[in-house]
């Protein structure tokens, strides 16, 4: 009865769990800290009804990770703006998106406007596009897996 007491008015904060997400396969469990490697995650959240969206994750290339804390700042600090016809022209596809970059020295060539196209940008203004739009759960994704590359089964899962 103590116990049960206590989870009901615990004297310190507790964090209440809203998603979880394992490997399809446990079969793949080799494969995770491999470079190249290909593996399923399955993703629940238990906000409203619970969704459950597969992701398929590619991790970096031996050579591609390049992640360090300076660089991993410099592009906290870099401010990009997206065009406001291009989101609601094209929704949560930030790939298809041009984009406007204060207190940058990186100048695309060719382009004299000030929105420049995603395909066009620099690897480090790409990556900083991708850490400012990309979902949440992306994000999560990379804390683990830097550059991996996300692809979604499905909805885009919600995360609060």
């Amino acid at each position: 009865m103590k116990t049960f007491l206590s989870l009901i008015c615990p004297f310190v904060t507790c964090s209440i769990v809203t998603a979880v997400m394992w490997l399809e396969n446990q079969n793949d469990e080799a494969l995770i800290d491999q470079p190249s490697a290909v593996f399923n995650l399955v993703h629940w959240n238990f906000i409203g009804n619970g969704t459950k969206v597969n992701l398929r994750i590619t991790t970096a290339r031996k050579g591609e990770l390049t992640s360090n804390e300076k660089i991993e700042n410099s592009i906290t600090d870099l401010k990009c703006d997206s065009h406001p016809d291009d989101r609601r022209l094209y929704g949560t596809n930030f790939r298809l998106w041009r984009y406007n970059f204060e207190n940058s020295d990186d100048a695309v060539v060719g382009y004299d406007d000030c929105w420049v196209p995603f395909f066009a940008l620099s690897e480090f203004q790409k990556r900083a596009v991708k850490r400012t739009y990309s979902c949440l759960i992306t994000l999560v994704i990379w804390s683990r897996w830097p550059e991996a590359v996300v692809e979604f089964e499905g909805k885009h899962p919600v995360i609060m």
